[in-house]
This record gives C-alpha cells, structure tokens and sequence, in this order.
C-alpha cells in the first residue's frame, strides 16, 4: 500500500543455492534474522524477494518467513 515497508522475521534458517535451480537469485538466511519484503516472484508464489540488513537482495522460501509487525 506504499505506507511502510513489509518486513519479515525468518522462522528458519536457508541456504541459497548458487545454481539457481529456479532461474533467480537466492538469499541464505539465519532463523531469526529480520529482512524486508521487496516483492513476491512475479510467476512463483513460493518465493519472495527479499532484502537484509547488509542491503543483499535475493529470492527466499515464503513458507520460512513470517510478517512482522510493527
């Protein structure tokens, strides 16, 4: 709604895989680290795109994220 950005807790910890088996860049995440939502996959539901708190922005399992509030 372009109010406040998205942000997202990791309920669990992933590693990225640098083969890009989906065609995208992934994001390894630590359980429990806090990021920001950029945008869901435009084709993909399962993945979100999502950016640190280092700035990296990468593709994620939405199924391991939680919405945070504020």
């Amino acid at each position: 709604n372009g109010d406040k950005p998205v942000r997202l807790l990791a309920k669990y910890s992933y590693k990225s895989n640098p083969s890009k088996p989906g065609g995208f860049d992934e994001l390894t995440i630590t359980q429990g680290e806090k990021l920001e939502l950029c945008r869901a996959h435009p084709s993909n539901p399962h993945w979100w795109e999502a950016r640190n708190e280092n700035g990296e922005i990468g593709f994620v399992p939405a199924t391991y994220m939680m919405v945070r509030s504020y």
